[in-house]
């Protein structure tokens, strides 16, 4: 647990590093997935979140606005953040850790969603 405490810390500070001024301030992680950065210009919408913390693992989905962002910029972000904080790519898109898995869902032109739930479900 104390290495994965780490990776996490060691993500963060090498976000710093790569987020330019922005991120260099003050790091921000969405409200629900702590363990996952919020980019610049992607906003939650906290009504139409859902979040399920069950013994098999958690269940979470978060929407989100994007403002002057397009979908390659927050695809090239993720693919270079999410690995810092443990989380591997797969083929299709989504990102795999400890049992779980994360998937960027695109919804028109400026909204997504992000969804983490157990591996299988």
């Amino acid at each position: 647990m104390q290495i994965k405490k780490f990776i996490i810390c060691m993500g963060a500070v090498a976000l710093l590093g790569m987020a330019g001024p922005s991120l260099a301030q003050a790091p921000k992680f969405f409200s629900m997935l702590g363990d996952v950065p919020a980019m610049a210009g992607l906003y939650e919408v906290p009504e139409n979140h859902l979040f399920f913390d069950k013994p098999e693992g958690r269940i979470a989905e978060l929407s989100i606005l994007m403002d002057g962002v397009s979908r390659a910029d927050v695809h090239k972000y993720y693919m270079q953040a999410l690995p810092q904080f443990g989380w591997i790519a797969r083929s299709d898109g989504a990102f795999l850790r400890d049992g779980e898995v994360l998937r960027l869902q695109f919804e028109g032109a400026d909204m997504m969603k992000i969804s983490v739930s157990p591996r299988g479900k």
